[in-house]
């Protein structure tokens, strides 16, 4: 796949993934995300590219409303991208085995992913249609995966994150949007990635355990460096290159923290500990 002429092959490649993640995770990616992906060193990096992809159209700016990037599908067809066409409601929309509640739940998810290209978190994300607590929008949210019409996203850095089953939606008549590969086919690039994007979107249970277990090992490993070394927690974040906070995660969380593990052995790296081959050759496994 070629990219347009006034974009770098970079700047295609990103755009890309960004469609693919949108369409896989039914929300933007954030610049951490894009980082890990592209193995991009600076912070800066994926928003100066976002940046880029505003000037020349084929990006939506963040707004005082809607604070994530958003794509432009018009443009993303122009040139060939895959993109979203949305189909009308039917004209018979049942409710199925949703309650009324659960049913209006579930339009305004469908209303609001039309309007930011997300699906609202559950941090207050349904509170437009009366729901006043966190805790009432986990539950709404939870009935609603329940029966299918969500499914709870398991990949890195979707902690109370929600995709849309649209083969139940769809059934029910609502609104949905229908998926175009577009003239040039899939979203991949000669250099794009593909193994880091799956990496990503298809985490299953059973990766998650060894991920888990290996933070586990990280934080007793570095619990017993910090006490045979007599170092506060906030001279440890200092001697690792991270924050007081994250070092407090790794110590007392059950999972070790929400650290990657690659920055989990650049630290063991920092304090001279020895680290498990088992925990590397995953790690490297990653970085395929």
């Amino acid at each position: 796949m070629n990219a347009p002429k006034n974009l770098t092959t970079r700047q295609f490649e990103v755009l890309a993934f960004c469609i693919k993640y949108v369409h896989s995770c039914h929300r933007f990616p954030t610049g951490d995300v894009v980082s890990e992906c592209f193995g991009f060193k600076s912070t800066n990096a994926p928003v100066s590219h976002f940046k880029y992809l505003v000037t020349k159209g084929y990006l939506y700016a963040p707004t005082d409303e809607n604070k994530r990037y958003m794509i432009n599908w018009a443009q993303a067809k122009a040139v060939g991208l895959p993109y979203f066409v949305w189909h009308a409601a039917d004209t018979n929309v049942k409710r199925g085995d949703l309650t009324r509640r659960q049913f209006d739940i579930l339009c305004y998810c469908i209303d609001f992913f039309r309007k930011y290209q997300s699906v609202p978190t559950t941090r207050g994300g349904a509170r437009g249609i009366g729901v006043t607590s966190n805790a009432g929008v986990k539950a709404h949210f939870g009935y609603l995966a329940a029966k299918g019409y969500l499914i709870r996203a398991t990949h890195k850095g979707a902690k109370n994150r929600y995709r849309f089953d649209w083969e139940k939606v769809k059934a029910l008549g609502l609104s949905h949007p229908v998926w175009h590969e577009g003239p040039l086919g899939p979203p991949v690039a000669e250099n794009f990635e593909m193994l880091a994007l799956e990496v990503l979107l298809n985490r299953d249970a059973r990766v998650a355990a060894v991920e888990n277990d290996m933070r586990r090992r990280f934080g007793a490993v570095f619990g017993e460096a910090r006490k045979e070394r007599g170092l506060s927690m906030r001279e440890m974040a200092e001697e690792i290159g991270t924050s007081h906070s994250q070092v407090e995660r790794v110590l007392h969380h059950e999972a070790g923290g929400s650290l990657s593990l690659r920055t989990l052995v650049r630290a063991a790296d920092a304090l001279g500990l020895i680290v498990e081959i088992d925990v590397r050759k995953r790690v490297q496994e990653e970085e395929l």
